[in-house]
């Protein structure tokens, strides 16, 4: 139920903040496993579990 209200609430609190956007590599990220969620995302979509997806990756600093 927390993740459910996290996701809901989540465009609310990212409304009006500017957010950077980075390569992965200078956020300490792997681009190999962002590879992955995208396939991931993608494969669920061509199965027809998903309509569509979005998913976005932040971090602290």
């Amino acid at each position: 139920m927390k993740i459910f209200l996290s996701l809901l609430l989540l465009p609310f609190t990212l409304a009006g903040q500017q957010l950077e956007v980075a390569p992965p590599l200078s956020a300490n990220v792997s681009p190999q496993r962002l590879n992955l969620v995208d396939e991931l995302l993608l494969s669920s979509v061509d199965k027809g579990w998903l309509a569509g997806g979005v998913f976005l990756i932040a971090r602290r600093v």
